[in-house]
């Protein structure tokens, strides 16, 4: 079980470190741009910080090729919004083709430049039953020790996408694959 933790371990630290050291060279082309605030009003249509979505999700769904999502400071989770299932193992974020996912905005920006991801930390959880013992400053799980109860297998997946799908400025946190001897389905996490 010791080996299990060590495993998760690794794996939450280099996501972790790769997240906030990550700088993009250069800006997807734009087209529609999408704002998430989980502190937003319910009912927005997400084309304004004013009326932003409450969850990625809806972005995602509404998001075509060449379109950005910039996502305010917060936590989310996978299995919210309108086509998720709460509390489903199996929901992700599931990226787009050419659609690029930015965190770090204080949701006041007006240009992509102007956003500060180390400040304005922006989390993908997989603590979908939100009970796992977090930072009380970033909601991010520190150890594997932390995690209880049910998380997403996999909090962020890519099925078919290329180099235009970008996901940007995120910490990603508290996925728990079951660990098992073949690597299959949700038997592991991002190294298979």
């Amino acid at each position: 079980m010791k080996k299990k933790g060590k495993i998760h371990v690794f794996i939450l630290l280099c996501v972790f470190v790769g997240c906030l050291y990550y700088v993009p060279t250069v800006a997807q082309g734009q087209g529609n741009v999408y704002y998430v605030d989980d502190g937003a009003a319910a009912g927005g249509a997400g084309d304004t910080w004013g009326t932003a979505f409450q969850n990625i999700q809806q972005a995602l769904d509404v998001a075509d090729d060449g379109d950005q999502i910039w996502v305010a400071d917060g936590v989310y989770y996978p299995d919210e919004g309108p086509t998720q299932t709460d509390n489903d193992r199996s929901e992700s974020f599931l990226l787009k083709d050419g659609v690029a996912v930015y965190g770090g905005f204080a949701g006041t920006e007006s240009n992509l430049s102007e956003r500060d991801w180390i400040a304005n930390k922006t989390v993908l959880s997989g603590d979908i039953d939100k009970n796992d013992t977090v930072d009380a400053q970033t909601g991010v799980v520190m150890d594997v020790d932390d995690i209880a109860g049910s998380n997403a297998y996999h909090v962020v997946r890519a099925a078919s996408v290329g180099s235009s799908a970008v996901l940007d400025g995120f910490i990603i946190t508290a996925g728990d694959a079951d660990l098992g001897f073949m690597c299959t389905g949700n038997d592991c996490g991002g190294d298979c």
